[in-house]
C-alpha cells in the first residue's frame, strides 16, 4: 500500500506499508507495521524479482554463499550440475563433498569477488578464474595436460 504523507515541514512523503498478522509468543494475534521509503520499497521489490528470476530460469549454476563462503540457495541447474541434492548443499561449504579437490583457488577468486572493487586486481581474479576453469574441466585429480 503506498500512502502520501506530509513532513513537519509540509512536503509530501511517499511511504510504501505493508501490515502483516503475527502470532506473538504468547499465542496472541498482532499486527507487524513496517513503513519504509516507496521509492526504496519499490527498488527492493525489482531486485527481488530480478534475483527469483536469475535462479528460477537460469540455465547457468547459480548459488548464493554467506561470508563464510557456505551455500544459502542454489537453483536447479546448479544441482543438476552437482549431482547433489539442495538440501544437501545448504548450509555447507564448496569442498565438503568433494574433499580431494582443490579448492584453494576458488576460494581466493570468491574471497576476492566479495572485497571492495578498489582492492581487485584483474590479473590475479583472471589467474585464479584459469586455474578454477582448467580444475572443472579436468576435474577432480585428473592429470595435467
Amino acid at each position: 500500500m503506498l500512502l502520501g504523507l506530509r513532513h513537519r515541514d509540509g512536503h509530501e512523503v511517499k511511504v510504501a506499508l505493508r501490515v502483516r498478522p503475527v502470532l506473538c509468543e504468547v499465542g496472541r494475534a498482532g499486527w507487524l507495521v513496517d513503513a519504509r521509503d516507496a521509492q526504496e520499497a519499490e527498488q527492493e521489490r525489482v531486485d527481488r524479482a530480478i534475483l527469483e528470476a536469475l535462479f528460477s530460469q537460469s540455465s547457468i549454476s547459480v548459488t548464493l554463499m554467506d561470508d563464510e563462503l557456505r551455500y544459502r540457495s542454489v537453483n536447479a541447474t546448479a544441482v543438476r550440475d552437482s549431482g547433489v541434492p539442495a538440501e544437501r548443499l545448504i548450509g555447507r561449504r564448496i569442498g565438503d563433498d568433494t574433499p580431494d579437490f582443490n579448492l584453494t583457488a576458488i576460494e581466493e577468486l570468491l574471497c576476492r569477488v566479495r572485497a571492495p572493487v578498489s582492492q581487485w586486481s584483474t590479473s590475479t581474479c583472471v589467474a585464479a578464474f584459469r586455474r578454477i576453469r582448467i580444475m572443472s574441466v579436468r576435474g577432480p585429480g585428473a592429470p595435467a595436460g
